[in-house]
């Protein structure tokens, strides 16, 4: 699984041999990103996709020195029980 980030776009791309998998997306404002919303294709469901979405996220965030909160319930999930020193 290969994780792209495309920070023009303000997206964080799963893909395996060169297909789409699934998808982050945030906004950035006042240092804070905002994971809006998490999307995994049904056939790669309950790979682990999202979490590893997530956890590029947070590593981004993370990097460049910013918080971090989402909207996206299970990225909101996963901040809270993985990542709480970048909430905002």
């Amino acid at each position: 699984m290969e994780i792209m980030h495309d920070p023009e776009r303000k997206i964080f791309i799963a893909a395996k041999d060169g297909k789409k998998m699934g998808e982050l997306t945030y906004t950035l404002q006042n240092n804070v990103v905002n994971f809006n919303h998490t999307f995994v294709d049904p056939a790669a469901r309950g790979l682990g996709v999202a979490r590893q979405l997530v956890d590029a996220g947070a590593a981004f965030a993370a990097d460049a020195g910013y918080k971090a909160k989402a909207s996206c319930s299970y990225a909101d999930k996963v901040l809270k029980s993985s990542y709480p020193q970048l909430l905002v």
